[in-house]
């Protein structure tokens, strides 16, 4: 965990003020600000808007009664990439852009997806569907742990 820290809070700001003045240095001070501000507004806009049109489909998903599990990994990817946006640099734009880009996005969720699939069922619970499938009955579940599952009610009777 020490190392992604030490990426993200001291590698990546001074690569991006080394961007920054390579860039500054080609196309002027003024330029350079000024092509940051538009990035972070039209990168925050863009987000907006596809941010509202994830909800909708998150939101006609879950009516429909199917989970939205690649959906959430895209909203997830859309808020970082809106952070990444607006955050100054030029790098971070560009990862934004990435995430910001719909087939790019699609494909990053859809692996993360499968990692966090893999994850869950490699941490003790083992199902034969996927462990957030709502339409998983109890049936299908099978108990990872070796002993016996007893199902029982009780009531609680003060004394």
């Amino acid at each position: 965990m020490a190392p992604l820290l030490f990426f993200l809070f001291i590698a990546i700001p001074i690569l991006e003020i080394a961007v920054m003045i390579q860039v500054g240095s080609v196309l002027g001070l003024f330029p350079t600000i000024l092509l940051m501000i538009i990035t972070a507004a039209l990168g925050a806009s863009l987000v907006k808007n596809q941010g509202i049109q994830m909800v909708w489909n998150i939101k006609s998903r879950l009516q429909q009664g199917i989970l939205p599990d690649t959906h959430i990994a895209e909203g997830i990817l859309l808020a970082i990439a809106g952070v990444l946006l607006i955050t100054p640099g030029f790098l971070t734009d560009t990862l934004g852009l990435v995430f910001l880009t719909p087939v790019s996005r699609i494909w990053i969720a859809q692996h993360l997806m499968r990692y966090l699939k893999v994850r869950v069922l490699h941490q003790g619970t083992s199902y034969e569907q996927h462990p957030f499938d709502s339409k998983a009955s109890s049936s299908k579940r099978t108990p990872h742990s070796k002993g016996q599952t007893i199902d029982a009610e009780f009531t609680r009777k003060d004394d």
